[in-house]
């Protein structure tokens, strides 16, 4: 009803030549948004969670220390937190101070949080994702959403496509993947972990739902003493209560809450940019020690790279080298440029550096560069020439549908003119198109 008011309205204030062109125009933009949100509405996200991602990376180039009580140490400020820990049942929770935790492990082996290495590790993962999901939200590693929608298109359970994710995926990550409606849900049926539940829908029929606590909200701090307050501790409290209740006693955020608990919330994926990497690697036939050789080899990598690179008149903001032991250890270092180039010398000064500073504790068996976040000039001029040559065509489109009439018949185009105004028909004006 809405709808035809304020398409009656619309067409009470344009001219009789223009009236039926621009009514048919906001019909069609209606029924667009409609058919998006409908699509939206009935999207399947998928979690994947990947317990101790971090703890796994350094056990594949510190093998020995798998069976060692480990902690993962980040530094901030003046103190260092623990990011991950083995074994899991310490009571050490995420982002504990490092002086407590080591009140509740004997003799822990520490290492330093190396988020280059880790994200490194996890893009082959997230490479997988892209190739079937067309929605890949990147969290932090070991943590990633996607859009299951288009999957149901090829297969028809849940089963099937769990299978073709876990084919793509290395056992060794012993990979959780939660389905629902939500991030949220999506979430919750991952973070349960492995069991027949695995790769099924979550919701809120599941009685595992309903004895969560309300902790796992993403709401505020304050919301989440005062659930605990009311004597609001689980899901299934929650559960209990209708919108109005919870609304009056927490506000706006209340009614969040309850769509959370409901699975009633509709949440809309940040997809990450699919930008284009480029990289050249070279694997030495027997490994080497000489940081010479390996300076050299870097070397003549950025050379063949770059060639590559000009040649398609791009330049890149982000390079990195890393290496591959004869142990199975590695090494990761990662350089940004404030500005993307491709100059040799400004590149390979800051590899040289770090080459010179590393020290080896075992025999090198393959080197590689990588190149990402592509721009230039070329990659500009052709995305402005695209927006000239789109502009020439509607105008060239608009020329020829005035000449089929016999009288001058304007054509309108939509503008905002109040984005403030809680009122739809003060938002837009329609205002003349001039070719």
């Amino acid at each position: 009803m809405k709808r035809i008011n304020y398409l009656c309205k619309l067409n009470q204030e344009l001219n009789s030549q223009s009236t039926s062109m621009c009514f048919a125009i906001i019909e069609h933009m209606f029924y667009n948004c409609l058919n998006a949100s409908v699509g939206n509405h009935l999207m399947k996200i998928a979690c994947m969670f990947i317990p101790h991602f971090s703890l796994k990376c350094e056990w594949l180039r510190k093998y020995a220390i798998r069976d060692r009580p480990t902690l993962i140490v980040e530094t901030r400020g003046n103190g260092n937190i623990v990011k991950d820990w083995f074994p899991d049942d310490l009571g050490i929770q995420n982002n504990m101070k490092l002086q407590e935790a080591l009140t509740k492990i004997n003799d822990p082996y520490i290492l330093p949080w190396d988020v280059d290495y880790y994200e490194l590790l996890f893009q082959n993962i997230i490479n997988f994702l892209h190739q079937v999901s067309t929605a890949v939200e990147y969290i932090r590693p070991g943590l990633v959403y996607f859009d299951l929608t288009s999957l149901y298109y090829t297969y028809r359970t849940e089963e099937e496509i769990i299978r073709i994710l876990d084919s793509g995926v290395s056992r060794f990550w012993k990979v959780n993947i939660g389905i629902g409606k939500s991030k949220l849900s999506s979430y919750i049926g991952a973070f349960i972990g492995p069991s027949d539940h695995m790769g099924k829908e979550f919701s809120v029929t599941d009685l595992r739902w309903r004895k969560l606590s309300v902790d796992l909200l993403p709401i505020s701090a304050r919301n989440k003493v005062r659930l605990h307050q009311f004597a609001l501790h689980t899901f299934g409290d929650i559960l209990t209560l209708d919108i109005g209740s919870l609304q009056g006693q927490f506000g706006c955020e209340g009614k969040l809450i309850w769509e959370l608990v409901n699975d009633a919330c509709t949440e809309f994926l940040n997809p990450i940019s699919t930008e284009e990497s480029l990289h050249e690697k070279f694997s030495f036939q027997d490994p080497v020690v000489n940081l010479q050789v390996i300076t050299t080899v870097a070397e003549l990598l950025l050379d063949r790279a770059l060639s590559r690179i000009k040649c398609f008149g791009l330049m890149p903001r982000i390079v990195s080298i890393s290496t591959e032991g004869f142990n199975g250890g590695s090494w990761i270092k990662k350089y940004s440029f404030k500005e993307p180039t491709v100059d040799k010398n400004r590149i390979f000064s800051r590899i040289r550096s770090s080459l010179e500073g590393i020290s080896l504790s075992e025999p090198l068996e393959s080197i590689k560069l990588m190149f990402e976040q592509f721009t230039g000039e070329r990659g500009f001029q052709g995305s402005m020439l695209s927006q000239v040559r789109k502009q020439d065509q509607l105008n060239e489109s608009i020329r020829q549908l005035k000449a089929n009439f016999i009288e001058d018949v304007p054509i309108f185009r939509i503008k905002e003119v109040e984005p403030w105004s809680q009122i739809p028909e003060e938002r837009y004006a329609l205002v003349q198109y001039v070719p």
